[in-house]
């Protein structure tokens, strides 16, 4: 089952001793394409403050109806370093937030150099809702919805909407095909053709996504398997 970005929010999110609040958005790693950070809204517990959780400390449950699960108390919650969601989110910032919980950090061994004006590398899910997607060719839609995978909390696809070009039609990619993301014109560049997304698989969001429909999407844009 994934888990749709613009949805994650409807759900409260649990601590070990009590709800937090919700989440508002996701922090995606432009590399891995992997969350970095839930960014969590506490809500009327502690009234105007959001703050940053690892994706490692969250788990879905899929019962009915199903839920997030938070490995950390809320005192550590409540302790945890102030966020300020107008300002980059910085590796000094990342590492006070790993070292209050204990968390190992997610960048050792990966050569992820952290500029003094905050770490660029980090997308934020809610803002990519609405990017125009520009083929090679030209302009064929927009960012729909973003398909998250809870096992790993990794971003599997990018749900386009084409009727800017092609009315009627939802279609998956890949985020290996995504060659670029310019947040001033809110644009994401794909390394394929108009024809190529058109004459995709449609996408059906009323139908549960199993491994012959995955295999169908990977297999026409010549994508192995991740499973």
């Amino acid at each position: 089952m994934f888990w749709t970005a613009s949805r994650l929010g409807d759900f409260e999110l649990q601590a070990t001793d009590g709800p937090i609040g919700a989440i508002r958005d996701c922090l995606v790693d432009d590399r891995a394409w992997k969350v970095r950070w839930f960014v969590v809204d506490t809500g009327t517990w502690l009234p105007g403050r959001r703050v940053l959780i690892a994706p490692e400390r969250v788990e879905a449950s899929e019962g009915d109806p199903p839920g997030l699960g938070l490995a950390i108390t809320r005192a550590e919650v409540k302790a945890s370093p102030p966020y300020d969601d107008e300002a980059p989110v910085s590796r000094e910032y990342e590492e006070a937030l790993a070292g209050h919980y204990g968390w190992q950090s997610y960048w050792t061994g990966l050569g992820h150099a952290a500029p003094a004006e905050g770490q660029p590398g980090l997308l934020s899910a809610d803002d990519m809702l609405g990017y125009h997607i520009e083929a090679e060719d030209g302009r064929i839609g927009h960012v729909d919805e973003l398909l998250i995978d809870p096992d790993g909390w990794i971003l599997r696809y990018v749900v386009v909407d084409t009727r800017d070009w092609w009315p009627g039609k939802l279609v998956l990619l890949v985020p290996p095909a995504l060659t670029g993301i310019d947040a001033e014109s809110r644009t994401v560049r794909v390394g394929l053709s108009r024809e190529q997304i058109r004459s995709g698989p449609a996408f059906d969001p009323d139908q549960t996504i199993d491994r012959k429909i995955e295999e169908q999407f990977l297999d026409y844009y010549g994508y192995p398997v991740y499973w």
